[in-house]
Order: structure tokens, then sequence, then C-alpha cells
């Protein structure tokens, strides 16, 4: 990862933990252009869709982290505490 991607990914992330949540989604935004496959990238920007209120697609853009890389364990463990949030119990147990 360059150090100017990786800034910026930290940028994003603290963003959104301070509550600037449209600043944080413009910034991963940018950053999807450059890295679109990045597993940190996929799953803070899937942390941004569901501080937008956008559970499904952030439940969506998790699916995306590929089973191999280290975020995938909690990408799957997010993706269910999400979907019991919406009350989908039944699909949460099957991440």
């Amino acid at each position: 990862m360059d150090s100017s991607f990786e800034e910026r990914l930290k940028q994003a992330a603290k963003e959104l933990d301070e509550g600037r949540v449209d600043e944080s989604w413009r910034l991963v935004k940018q950053l999807t252009v450059t890295r679109p496959n990045d597993a940190d990238l996929i799953f803070l920007t899937a942390r941004v869709m569901a501080a937008r209120k956008d559970i499904p697609g952030a439940i969506k853009q998790l699916e995306k982290i590929p089973k191999e890389s280290p975020q995938w364990g909690p990408a799957t463990g997010q993706a269910a505490e999400w979907l019991v949030s919406e009350g989908e119990l039944p699909e949460a147990e099957t991440k």
C-alpha cells in the first residue's frame, strides 16, 4: 500500500469515527477509484454506508471481501451484526 493511499484511508476512518460521515464518504469514493479491491477500503466503505443508513448496501459491500483476506472474518461478523439489527436473524445465522 502506498503511503498516500494509506494516509487517506486512515483519514477517512478518522472522519467516520468523529461523526463526519459525509466527509468520510467523499474520501472512500475517491479512494475506490484507485483501489476498488482493497479489503480495508471495502470494509471502511461498508461502515460508511451503514452510517448513512444503507445497511443492505453495506452488507453487499462486505460480500466483496475475498475469503482469503484477513478482513473476511471481521466482515462476516459485522454483516451478521447488521442483519440482526435489521431483524434478519435467519440470514444472520448463515454469516
